[in-house]
């Protein structure tokens, strides 16, 4: 696959063979990545609001509550919610949809 040349970890990988043998495996009887679910947080409505509300999580780790922000953590992994407090984790989740 590679000639002559430095492919970095990913050469490496390949040049064992049970490395080579799984990656044709995967090529020749198909090979599907199942990715982990990821939640987002709701908040309950408050009465007057119009917009819905999601736990946001800053690069720092500090929780706060947020509409929704492209550029804010509000998807949360099955173990990332088990580290959350306890009430957080009686809110409602959505699943988030693979894009």
């Amino acid at each position: 696959m590679v000639e002559d040349g430095d492919c970095g970890p990913r050469g490496e990988w390949l040049d064992d063979i049970e490395n080579q043998k799984l990656l044709l495996n995967a090529i020749a009887n198909g090979y599907e990545v199942k990715k982990e679910p990821k939640y987002r947080i709701k908040l309950p409505g408050l009465a007057g609001s119009n917009g819905q509300q999601y736990i946001s999580k800053s690069a720092d780790g500090k929780l706060f509550a947020c509409a929704r922000r492209d550029y804010l953590q509000q998807e949360f992994t099955n173990d990332e919610l088990k580290q959350l407090p306890d009430w957080i984790r009686r809110l409602e989740f959505e699943e988030v949809e693979d894009e």
